[in-house]
């Protein structure tokens, strides 16, 4: 059953209020990369009247981008930002974006991305490792391999590319530091087939590895676990970059994700398959495919999933696993906010929806999920500010403004939160839904060329 139409467009822009709800919006781009040429920057934004996002480097004002296009970078419909190195030369560029909507502003953090006209930001070094056969003193070369990612990295220097040779590699205590700043690529040597390559996972105790069309395994039974592991004490970056994540075991030997520990992930294109959950915690994720978990497809803060995809989430004989497609939760008076949905289908899940307590700042748009049964649901509790949901499609699940006991913390209290064009098989929990206690719930007509 559509969703009750209980406002028009038109009621909207002329004073119910909630046009002054700020322009939802996420960088679509992995910091810290270097480039040469003309590097697409992409905004990922929403807001129901027209936005224009003004893009300034080093404090300069650069370029003002008023309309969707499709990124040929990305493979997604955003704001786009061509920063061209020949006009930077070899600098380190700190990219500012203001997203404007209806007189209100949105301000993305600072992206860091490095212009390398003429070569000179980083090492180009390369370096081929062979598990098997390789001496880590050796040289390095194609005939003269190294054998363990530690030696490679220090050879690498702060960038470059290590070359893998077919075999299984691990990756644990790979060192290198905290303190590099320009991603270092791990990558099957030429000539090699997918799957050739494969990591065994662990804490590599260095920052800013691209793992690229490799496979990064665990092996985990009756456990907890990750794939890939930060520091703790600080904050570190990994890169998978069309890879295929997963536990040998499968989803249901152990209690294993693919990130966590204080690392920041970002994931582009490949398969996390067979753990327990999806990847989780990353902060961005796009063209990625999740298959086969028992839990949570995605769950953190501060996130974006774009074009991507869920199939086939079902927690089988696991009592402890949560299915849902996403689950955040923030205590008072922390906020889960900045995520963003955007072109992501979810098909066969056999448990909930999209569950949030405390959400602000967010957008689910074009979002599908098919599966789950009566006892399923979408759910949000506690304050919810300055969240947009357009065409969130979930037939078979009900959809729950959770009120539970309004005496007590936890009942849904929202702010500037709009529904426009979505469906469910029942929605309930706020008894008003026009807007004029922060609630819209509308048919339509909003956003249609997303």
């Amino acid at each position: 059953m559509r969703l009750r139409a209980v406002v028009s467009a038109a009621a909207i822009l002329a004073g119910s209020g909630l046009f002054a709800a700020k322009p939802v919006a996420k960088w679509d781009v992995v910091p810290n990369q270097r480039f040469t040429g003309v590097f697409n920057a992409g905004v990922v934004a929403f807001h129901e009247s027209s936005i224009e996002v003004a893009f300034a480097v080093n404090g300069k004002a650069a370029h003002t981008a008023a309309k969707k296009e499709l990124n040929p970078r990305t493979g997604v419909t955003e704001y786009v930002f061509p920063v061209d190195s020949a006009l930077y030369g070899d600098r380190k560029l700190v990219i500012t974006a203001e997203v404007k909507a209806k007189g209100e502003t949105a301000e993305l953090p600072p992206l860091v991305l490095y212009s390398n006209a003429k070569g000179g930001m980083g090492s180009t070094t390369n370096v081929w490792i062979d598990v098997e056969n390789g001496i880590d003193y050796a040289e390095g070369t194609e005939k003269a391999p190294v054998k363990t990612f530690a030696r490679a990295i220090q050879k690498c220097g702060d960038g470059g590319t290590i070359y893998c040779k077919k075999g299984i590699y691990p990756i644990r205590r790979a060192g290198g530091g905290l303190a590099r700043k320009y991603w270092t690529t791990i990558c099957p040597a030429p000539g090699l087939s997918p799957g050739d390559v494969k990591i065994r996972g662990g804490r590599p105790a260095t920052n800013f590895l691209r793992f690229k069309d490799v496979d990064i395994f665990i092996d985990a039974s009756g456990t907890h676990d990750m794939l890939i592991g930060g520091e703790g004490l600080r904050e570190s970056n990994a890169w998978f970059d069309n890879c295929r994540l997963y536990n040998k075991r499968g989803a249901a030997a152990a209690d294993v994700s693919p990130f966590g520990n204080k690392l920041s992930a970002y994931v582009t294109g490949g398969v996390t398959a067979r753990l327990k959950n999806g990847p989780c915690y990353a902060k961005l994720i796009r063209g990625h495919k999740v298959r086969q978990i028992a839990s949570e497809a995605f769950s953190g803060n501060d996130m974006l999933v774009v074009n991507s995809s869920v199939v086939d989430v079902d927690p089988g004989t696991d009592i402890e696993a949560k299915p849902a497609v996403f689950a955040g939760c923030a205590i008072t008076p922390e906020w889960l906010h900045d995520i963003v949905f955007y072109n992501v289908k979810c098909e066969q899940v056999k448990g909930n929806g999209i569950l949030g307590t405390r959400v602000r700042d967010s957008a689910f748009v074009n979002v599908e999920i098919t599966g789950g049964g009566k006892e399923n649901y979408t759910r949000f509790s506690d304050m919810m500010e300055n969240v947009l949901f357009v065409n969130v499609q979930q037939p078979a699940l009900e959809w729950d403004w959770h009120q539970g006991n309004v005496k007590k913390p936890g009942a849904y209290v929202p702010v500037d939160v709009r529904v426009y064009g979505c469906k469910a098989r029942k929605m309930y929990g706020f008894p008003t839904t026009d807007g004029s206690q922060g609630l819209l719930v509308g048919e339509g007509g909003l956003l249609d060329d997303l």
